[in-house]
């Protein structure tokens, strides 16, 4: 016997939520089926003079897909443009059904899309260039990281200038939490700052790449790096002094050691003016 409206209507609120979210949040042909199995739609959904009970439905979910849709547009410019409109919207669909929103806040839904590109995601459009779209999603999904990360105040030049030239292999860099240090086998941040720039760059040959993202007045920012100014970041990143940074840094395969050492003061003037560091130690000379 096929249940009266009256009856459907009598379900717990909640559960009659957990349905509605079930079917909003489930798009595509994966939705399609689900109502498809299911009579509950015309039970709980009135039709309109114009729309059936599961067409006002998809209202809703093609509404909440296209939402999640435009966020991603917003802060994955660079894969939307690799990718191109239609595919890059697959990719989406595909994303948010296999790891559905389940932040308050926007900010988190695309945390998880730069290993998704590359672990999970299936279309065709992806598998062709996964390491470098993947690089990709992961320098621009740096820019959100830093610009919501939590403050913390920089010290100024005049604080570096402070230290002794006889100190300065002791010297302990503390970094900013808004830093987000990255390598990359392609040069994806060229990439992006043509798109950023009203560009039509083609999709870049492997090349090593090295990339600072942080945070500064309020704004992200990025700035390309050499190997060797990577290496000491690194380093003085996981609490190493300034002169076993640059030992590390001399040590990766083809660094230049003459230009790191007569540049290494005007790099770390930049980053300091920059703000990159939250604190300066200096400890007793051995």
């Amino acid at each position: 016997m096929r249940p009266s409206r009256a009856r459907v209507a009598a379900a717990p609120v909640g559960a009659l939520q957990r349905w509605f979210q079930r079917m909003v949040m489930d798009p595509g042909r994966e939705r399609g089926a689900v109502i498809s199995r299911s009579g509950a739609v015309e039970l709980l959904l009135q039709p309109s003079r114009e729309l059936t009970a599961r067409e006002r439905l998809a209202v809703y979910a093609d509404s909440y897909f296209l939402r999640l849709r435009d966020v991603m547009k917003v802060d994955f410019p660079g894969v939307l443009h690799a990718l191109g409109e239609r595919a890059f919207a697959g990719v989406v669909r595909e994303y948010v059904t296999v790891h559905p929103s389940t932040s308050f806040t926007l900010n988190d839904l695309g945390a998880r899309f730069p290993r998704f590109i590359e672990k999970e995601a299936t279309a065709n459009e992806v598998a062709r260039r996964r390491l470098f779209l993947a690089e990709l999603a992961t320098l621009e999904r740096a820019v959100e990281d830093v610009f919501h990360e939590r403050h913390a105040p920089s010290v100024d030049v005049a604080r570096l200038r402070s230290i002794p030239m006889e100190r300065w292999s002791d010297a302990r860099f503390t970094l900013i939490p808004a830093v987000r240090l990255l390598a990359f086998n392609h040069p994806v941040d060229p990439y992006l700052q043509d798109v950023l720039d009203g560009k039509r760059p083609r999709a870049p040959r492997a090349r090593s790449s090295w990339v600072v993202v942080y945070r500064k007045e309020w704004r992200s920012w990025r700035a390309r790096l050499s190997i060797e100014q990577h290496r000491i970041l690194e380093a003085l990143s996981r609490g190493r002094p300034l002169g076993a940074a640059l030992r590390h840094a001399l040590a990766a395969p083809g660094s230049d050691a003459e230009r790191t050492v007569a540049r290494l003061h005007e790099w770390f003037r930049e980053w300091t003016a920059e703000g990159l560091f939250a604190a300066i130690a200096v400890g007793r000379i051995r």
